[in-house]
């Protein structure tokens, strides 16, 4: 009887905590970078094509809200401490 696991463990979620005065938009766009090994400008399709960059930045300087949302293949999770969770989807 073969006991392996065939299957494939989820993958660990990359975690980017940066400076407050960090734009949201540009700590989403770094944190995906990081996940992909690449350069920021290198990530796509553009990050307007998720959500309003403006609208994301202009709601992490008023409040800390938590937000998840789907883009470029990965789970986006931003929490109040303006953690950003990438996760593989």
């Amino acid at each position: 009887m073969d006991d392996t696991n065939t299957q494939t463990p989820p993958t660990d979620p990359l975690r980017t905590t940066r400076s407050p005065q960090t734009p949201m938009s540009e700590l989403v766009i770094q944190a995906i970078a990081d996940a992909e090994e690449c350069d920021p400008s290198m990530v796509a399709p553009p990050l307007y094509d998720a959500l309003d960059p403006e609208a994301l930045d202009a709601l992490y300087v008023r409040a800390s809200p938590r937000i998840e949302f789907d883009y470029a293949d990965y789970h986006i999770e931003v929490t109040p401490a303006r953690r950003v969770t990438v996760q593989t989807i």
